[in-house]
């Protein structure tokens, strides 16, 4: 039998041997086990193939030697199924004004044992700055006084103990002097856009967001 982790209090029968036949009960556990050895045997060990995250749960082995009506053997395992991390998602908080103190963050949605995460400017040493405060537990990255020397492609890593996974965050820090002008907008929008297609799947929305700061800028400059 299973106790599932969802709910303790209606454990489920996973397989039988009974009366010389195996039967699978749990349907979703259809195809995925079965007994190690062939039935009958000395062995009650079971497999299970495919292992899912619904299958973390507290296990009990029954067994009861007909006619003894005796007390029944029973054994008991707990089973943790273990997850990598599944694609992060990278986003900063702030603006991308010269001198502003922005943060970076990187949130995986799935992961057991729970991920940790590592941020690094891709092409650059030191891979983040010095003054730069990164928490691997929460997957941020403060960094201060941003510069145009801060643009560039970052990206997160998270990881577990049995896999990582990683996505990218292309930054560009927006200088005044250089918004002065709507053509200099456009040429910046029109720069990074080859910059996402040659480096893959990165936010969309974050480019045009750099360009309506910059225009915005270079209107207030007016």
């Amino acid at each position: 039998m299973v106790t599932p982790l969802s709910n303790a209090n209606q454990p489920e029968q996973v397989i039988l041997y009974q009366g010389g036949q195996v039967f699978n009960a749990a349907v979703q556990f259809n195809g995925r086990v079965g007994f190690v050895l062939m039935m009958p045997s000395t062995s009650a060990s079971i497999f299970i193939n495919n292992t899912q995250l619904s299958d973390t749960g507290t296990y009990q082995c029954l067994v009861n030697n007909m006619p003894d009506r005796g007390s029944r053997n029973i054994g008991v395992i707990g089973l943790t199924v273990l997850v990598p991390p599944s694609i992060p998602s990278c986003r900063i908080q702030g603006t991308l004004d010269i001198g502003s103190d922005i943060m970076l963050t990187c949130n995986s949605d799935e992961g057991i044992p729970t991920p940790t995460y590592a941020w690094e400017k891709l092409d650059s040493v030191p891979k983040l700055p010095a003054t730069a405060m990164q928490d691997r537990m929460q997957g941020t990255v403060m960094l201060r006084n941003i510069s145009t020397a801060s643009s560039g492609l970052y990206q997160c890593t998270a990881s577990n103990a049995i896999g990582k996974s990683t996505c990218l965050l292309n930054m560009q820090v927006i200088s005044r002097e250089y918004c002065r002008t709507a053509g200099n907008c456009e040429r910046l929008l029109t720069a990074i856009g080859r910059r996402f297609l040659v480096q893959g799947s990165l936010t969309k929305g974050f480019t045009v967001s750099v360009f309506k700061q910059c225009l915005t800028q270079s209107q207030d400059r007016k």
